[in-house]
């Protein structure tokens, strides 16, 4: 009887122990989006890489000082350096692809830093403080518009890339 306890023991404990391990498995631990997020001083959620790449052109991509074509342009080097690593370009709306730049792929590469001063309510923005318009053409053909001075998107003063 004895042995026969300590068999149901450890069989019960491998058990339990393959379930736990299941569990986390198939359902990971979910990852903060761009909105929750990492608190402002963690440079990246745990497990996550902060590329180069983001710390050279998250300080770009919000600059009063240059012409507002430099900051289009910066985020379109960030989606470039994206496809780069991935093949295509993120998908989804604005807060979508912030959340995928800031590493939730799955590589876990971060392309962009959470301090960096264009992500407003998870969203990237222009100098004017509004979000990004992104329209896929192809998986590898990204447009990029900037809403421009009137904060309005599709009139007159839109800047947009390519």
């Amino acid at each position: 009887q004895g042995r026969w306890g300590l068999v149901t023991g450890v069989a019960l404990l491998a058990i339990g122990l393959f379930w736990a391990l299941r569990e986390s498995v198939v359902h990971p631990p979910a990852f903060p989006s761009a909105d929750e997020g990492a608190a402002p001083d963690d440079p990246a959620a745990p497990g996550v890489t902060i590329l180069p790449v983001a710390t050279q052109l998250s300080p770009s991509l919000l600059s009063t000082d240059g012409p507002v074509e430099d900051e289009i342009g910066a985020v379109a080097q960030l989606l470039y350096a994206y496809r780069q690593g991935f093949g295509e370009n993120p998908v989804g709306d604005n807060g979508d692809i912030v959340t995928t730049l800031l590493g939730e792929n799955e590589k876990r590469a971060a392309y962009l830093t959470r301090d960096c001063p264009a992500l407003v309510g998870g969203r990237l923005v222009d100098r004017w403080g509004t979000p990004y318009w992104f329209h896929a053409r192809s998986g590898t053909d990204m447009e990029i518009v900037s809403a421009g001075p009137d904060r309005e998107l599709f009139t007159g003063d839109d800047l947009r890339l390519p």
